[in-house]
């Protein structure tokens, strides 16, 4: 019985530490919602930083792929909010709606690339394109932001 009892604690420990959260920072790149038509994975809309680096004022936009949602937001408006109705009206046509944000970490290694990281409705919502951001996140092969940790200091 001790043995077995040592064997689960053992294999829950390593379980927990393969699946343990971090707490990351980078600048938020993009933010996207796609979904599925026929086992086929759409982008619906993309909100993207601005698009011309040697320009100050560039600000964020709002890209529709999908001309039949393109009432849900304005030519002007800088960043992707999506209600719950927006996301029932979504599933209408879609099913799996998913929202991924991609943020560029700090890395030591000197990697320039974005992560992309799976989020609620909710959380597509709080995070800011252009803006800097604190989370935790765990999973694998694309992880999963599970908290929006309130800023130190």
């Amino acid at each position: 019985m001790t043995k077995l009892l040592i064997t689960i604690v053992t294999m829950l420990s390593l379980a927990s530490l393969g699946s343990s959260s971090q707490i990351l920072e980078g600048d938020m790149d993009h933010k996207t919602v796609s979904g599925a038509v026929d086992d086929t994975l759409w982008i619906i809309l993309q909100n993207v930083t601005g698009t011309v680096p040697d320009v100050a004022d560039d600000q964020p936009s709002i890209r529709i792929n999908d001309e039949d949602y393109e009432g849900f937001f304005n030519p002007e408006d800088e960043q992707a909010v999506v209600t719950k109705e927006m996301e029932r009206l979504l599933g209408q046509k879609y099913s799996n709606i998913r929202y991924t944000v991609n943020v560029r970490v700090a890395d030591a290694s000197g990697n320039d690339g974005t992560q992309p990281y799976h989020v609620s409705r909710e959380f597509f919502n709080r995070i800011l394109v252009s803006i800097p951001v604190r989370f935790e996140a765990s999973g694998e092969p694309i992880p999963s932001i599970e908290k929006l940790p309130e800023p130190e200091g």
